[in-house]
């Protein structure tokens, strides 16, 4: 019971740590270069063998 105790108080500032991360890169990041990982990540969420060999770019 006191570790779901602990996980409960953990989680909120986990989220909210995670959010704030978030919104600060995004504050000053690239919508281009956002957009067109966003757009790699749809493909491989599409066709999951484009992960097989593929290297960081």
């Amino acid at each position: 019971m006191k570790r779901i105790i602990e996980k409960l108080s953990i989680d909120p500032s986990g989220s909210w740590d995670t959010e704030n991360h978030f919104r600060a890169m995004a504050a000053v990041g690239d919508p281009q270069r956002a957009l067109a990982i966003l757009d790699r990540l749809d493909q491989v969420d599409e066709h999951p063998s484009l992960l097989d060999g593929e290297t960081s770019k």
